[in-house]
């Protein structure tokens, strides 16, 4: 998945301008999307999928390598600081992969409310994990 987002950045290079946003959210803006993609892929796939099996089971599966045993309980520790209806919308974007009009839909508020509560989640996790300089 790492080369798929790097391929992808490295095609759409003369797309990016610094007008609309700094480099790394756009990069992290292609993670996620990607990151996304490949969970709608695997939801459609049948739940005793061989393939889909054998990938949760790799050694190459990047999610358990991604984050170390003290970056999860950092992200636990901020997630719990987070209010119930933030960790809520972080937990439906995030974990599950749902749109902000999708949350909207499942929670049955307005799409702005989804938007604005995701975006001080975000802020108010990168406040705790000391990420500052990250977006």
């Amino acid at each position: 998945m790492v080369q798929d987002v790097f391929l992808q950045i490295w095609n759409a290079r003369l797309r990016y301008d610094e007008r609309r946003g700094k480099f790394t959210t756009w990069l992290f803006t292609i993670a996620r999307n990607r990151a996304l993609d490949r969970l709608r892929r695997r939801a459609s796939r049948p739940a005793g999928d061989p393939e889909l099996m054998a990938e949760l089971t790799s050694e190459e599966n990047p999610l358990g390598r991604a984050i170390d045993g003290q970056q999860q309980r950092s992200v636990r520790a901020a997630l719990a600081q987070l209010s119930p209806a933030q960790r809520h919308a972080i937990e439906l974007s995030y974990f599950r992969g749902l749109t902000h009009s999708e949350i909207a839909r499942e929670t049955g508020e307005s799409i702005g409310t989804v938007k604005s509560r995701t975006s001080r989640a975000l802020v108010a996790l990168r406040d705790a994990l000391g990420l500052a300089g990250a977006a």
